[in-house]
């Protein structure tokens, strides 16, 4: 295992002066799982939507959504 992640997202915001700025997305960060883990400054209260995805069990698709909280992320390169 090299510990090394990509991750691709389809939207975000950069962060300016503490506030939210400029949209970005859709975009991926790579990197190593320990840079990522150290980077994460905050995570949010509530959970948004995170897409579609598919769940099978005994041979059924099924339809599911995901969600996740936001995470706050520093110094951390992405690339569009």
């Amino acid at each position: 295992m090299t510990g090394e992640f990509t991750l691709d997202f389809p939207y975000g915001r950069l962060i300016r002066e503490g506030e939210p700025a400029d949209p970005v997305g859709p975009s991926r960060i790579r990197g190593r799982v320990s840079k990522l883990l150290t980077s994460v400054k905050g995570v949010g209260k509530e959970a948004v939507s995170a897409g579609a995805g598919w769940c099978a069990k005994g041979g059924h698709r099924l339809p599911v959504w995901a969600t996740v909280p936001v995470l706050r992320l520093e110094d951390v390169e992405f690339q569009e």
